[in-house]
């Protein structure tokens, strides 16, 4: 079903009815090992909610930029209707770091694109971050700004392997990647001292990295 048939249904739907249904991932919201995501398929929007349980199952980590597939039933959860997710299948994930940088110009605002690469720059405006990632001879401009640097477990330095999702923008002539995620893949954290150990969120994501190191990441 298309997610606009998926949302229409669910207030109606008896509690046993399951909806499969697939789009792209462009919001993700991790409660410990619970994840809570939206789906979007133009301009249409579907919110989906993963518990631990089944998550552990899944066999991948949501993230934004993906095309998943999904399956679950009707709940109604503070006033809002979502989709209670039982099952998920990864359909697309990344798109090489050429294909992206080629397609900027032309690729729809709300297109959200997942790539990686090697960060070659780094330059920071207070506590916004502008990089630039290459493979081979593709290079592509990333904005992270402040709001979605702060959600980091890292500090995006030179030399690094990242993965990153956002959408296309046009900033002073020039075409960049407006990031709203970002996963280390190789290389150091790159903490400068003076935030190593000053923050209390920084404290809760090392408490989770010992969960995953120990439990194995669900």
């Amino acid at each position: 079903m298309d997610l606009a048939d998926v949302r229409k249904a669910l207030e109606t739907a008896p509690p046993d009815q399951l909806f499969t249904t697939r789009g792209r991932v462009v919001e993700v919201h991790r409660v410990r090992r619970s994840c809570y995501f939206t789906l979007a398929d133009w301009d249409e929007r579907l919110s989906c909610a993963l518990l631990r349980r089944y998550a552990a199952g899944v066999g991948f980590w949501v993230r934004a930029g993906q095309v998943v597939e999904v399956t679950g039933h009707a709940e109604e959860f503070r006033g809002q209707w979502q989709l209670f997710v039982t099952q998920a299948r990864l359909i697309e994930q990344l798109v090489s770091l050429q294909e992206v940088s080629a397609s900027l110009e032309t690729a729809l605002p709300d297109r959200l694109c997942t790539t990686r690469g090697n960060v070659v720059e780094a330059r920071r405006v207070r506590r916004s971050c502008y990089f630039t990632l290459a493979d081979g001879d593709a290079c592509l401009h990333c904005a992270l700004l402040r709001r979605n640097a702060m959600r980091l477990d890292f500090w995006v330095s030179p030399g690094q392997e990242v993965e990153v999702a956002g959408y296309p923008e046009n900033f002073r002539d020039r075409w960049q990647l407006y990031v709203l995620e970002a996963r280390l893949i190789r290389g150091d954290r790159g903490w400068p001292r003076r935030y190593r150990y000053r923050s209390a969120r920084r404290a809760v994501m090392a408490f989770d990295a010992l969960l995953d190191v120990l439990f194995g990441r669900m």
